[in-house]
C-alpha cells in the first residue's frame, strides 16, 4: 500500500472517531426509525436523474469526438460511475478511458474531455460557494479559497500550455504517451464545439439545484427544514472540499464538513449524521440499480 492511501485511510479513520466521540450515534439511528419513506423515494429518484444528467453533459463532449447511441455511452459511463463509487482513487475515470479506447476514442482523448469537465463544473460550483461561504465564515478564509480555485483552474491550463506538457512529459516519462491527442481534443471542442461546452455548461447547472433538493427531501424525511438556497450552498460547499483528496473519494469530508455546516443553522449534529446515513444508502441503491440496467443492455446486445 503507498504511504499516500495510508494517510488517506488514517485521515477517514480520525474523521470517523471525532464523529462517534462527538456525536450520539444512539440518537442518530432513532431519527432514523421515524423516516418518512414518499420524501426518501422522491429523493432516490432525482439522486438518480443527476447521475443521468452528468451521464449525458460528458456525452456532449465526447460526441464532438465520435456520436454515441444512447446504450453504447451507457456501457461506457455506467461501469465507471459503479466503479468509482466502489472503489476510490480516480478509479471510475481510469475505467472510463479505457472502455472509450475500447470504443474508438484515444486515452489522451479521454483524458482531455474528463478534465475540461471538471473544469466547466468547478467554474459553476465555485462562486456558488465561495458566495455562501460568506454566511458562514470569514471574508479572510473566502480569499483564501477564492486564491486556491483560482491558482486550481491554472494549473490545469498550464497544461495546456508548451511549457506546461514539456514539464509534464519530463514527470510522466514514458508513461506521457497514455496523453496523446490530450491538446488537439481541447483545441477542437473550443475551436469547432463551442456548443458542447454550452450544453455541458448548462446541465451542469442544473447540478447545484438538484443536489440542495436531495438535501431538503432527506432532511424532511427525518421531519427537519432547510431553505434551498442554504440546501445548495452547503452542498456546494461540501462538493468543492472533495476536490482534494486526502480521504478515499473524499469518505467522511463531506459528512464531517456538512454537519459543522448544517449545525451554524440549527440542524443537530445527530439529525445531520442521520441524513447523510441516507444519503450514503441512496448512492448504494442508484449504484446498484444503474449496474442492473448495464446487466440488461450488455445482455440484450449480446
Amino acid at each position: 500500500m503507498k504511504i499516500k492511501n495510508l494517510l488517506e485511510i488514517l485521515i477517514l479513520l480520525g474523521i470517523i472517531s471525532i464523529i462517534i466521540y462527538k456525536v450520539d450515534l444512539k440518537e442518530s439511528f432513532q431519527i432514523l426509525q421515524r423516516i418518512n419513506l414518499y420524501y426518501y423515494l422522491i429523493a432516490l429518484l432525482l439522486f438518480l436523474t443527476l447521475i443521468f444528467i452528468n451521464s449525458q453533459a460528458l456525452k456532449v463532449l465526447f460526441d464532438t469526438i465520435k456520436q454515441q447511441k444512447f446504450n453504447d455511452w451507457l456501457r461506457i459511463f455506467i461501469p465507471s460511475f459503479v466503479i468509482g463509487m466502489i472503489i476510490p482513487v480516480r478509479a471510475g475515470d481510469v475505467t472510463m478511458a479505457v472502455l472509450g479506447k475500447n470504443k474508438g476514442f484515444e486515452i489522451g482523448q479521454s483524458t482531455s474531455i474528463m478534465i475540461i469537465d471538471k473544469l466547466i463544473t468547478l467554474l459553476i460550483f465555485t462562486p456558488i460557494a465561495a458566495i455562501g461561504l460568506l454566511i458562514f465564515i470569514n471574508t479572510t478564509e473566502i480569499f483564501y479559497g477564492i486564491i486556491f480555485s483560482i491558482l486550481l483552474i491554472l494549473g490545469f491550463s498550464f497544461l495546456y500550455s508548451k511549457s506546461g506538457r514539456l514539464i509534464l512529459i519530463k514527470i510522466l516519462g514514458k508513461k506521457a504517451e497514455i496523453f496523446k491527442g490530450f491538446k488537439k481534443t481541447l483545441q477542437d471542442i473550443l475551436n469547432q464545439n463551442k456548443r458542447a461546452l454550452v450544453m455541458n455548461g448548462l446541465l451542469t447547472l442544473i447540478r447545484p439545484l438538484i443536489n440542495g433538493l436531495v438535501l431538503i427531501l432527506l432532511l424532511a424525511s427525518l421531519g427537519y427544514n432547510l431553505n434551498l438556497m442554504t440546501a445548495i450552498i452547503i452542498s456546494s460547499i461540501t462538493f468543492i472540499v472533495l476536490i482534494i483528496p486526502i480521504t478515499p473519494n473524499g469518505l467522511g469530508i463531506k459528512e464531517g464538513l456538512g454537519t459543522i455546516l448544517l449545525s451554524v443553522i440549527g440542524i443537530p449534529a445527530e439529525a445531520s449524521i442521520a441524513m447523510y446515513i441516507l444519503l450514503f444508502s441512496i448512492s448504494c441503491l442508484s449504484t446498484l440499480l444503474y449496474g442492473l440496467y448495464y446487466l440488461i443492455i450488455r445482455n440484450n446486445s449480446s
